[in-house]
């Protein structure tokens, strides 16, 4: 809290996480909740982001035929990731041919 100001929560997670031991890896995973949100719906239903691990993003995808038109438009997905992420931890987005199906819970 600043001078009477409450801080945003999404400042106070992203400090907060900054500093945590395990904190990069937990705001890492954020992009395979940020995913839909990014590529939109049409993208979304024929897409689900499996993993990251440093900085690699893979994503599986329903055919060859989304996958090549994901890869083609990479830079703005890893851009609008890290955006939504606020800061740049998304390096690279590998794109396989895979099951789209959530997993259960």
């Amino acid at each position: 809290m600043r001078q009477g100001r409450i801080d945003p929560l999404s400042e106070v997670l992203g400090k907060l996480l900054r500093e945590m031991p395990s904190g990069e890896r937990i705001a890492e995973s954020m992009a395979l909740a940020h995913w839909a949100d990014a590529v939109g719906p049409a993208a979304a239903a024929a897409s689900r982001a499996v993993r990251i691990r440093d900085g690699v993003l893979t994503v599986e995808t329903r055919s060859t035929v989304w996958s090549q038109e994901l890869s083609l438009h990479r830079q703005r997905l890893l851009d609008e990731l890290n955006d939504r992420l606020g800061r740049p931890l998304v390096r690279q987005i590998v794109f396989r041919v895979g099951s789209t199906r959530r997993q259960a819970s």
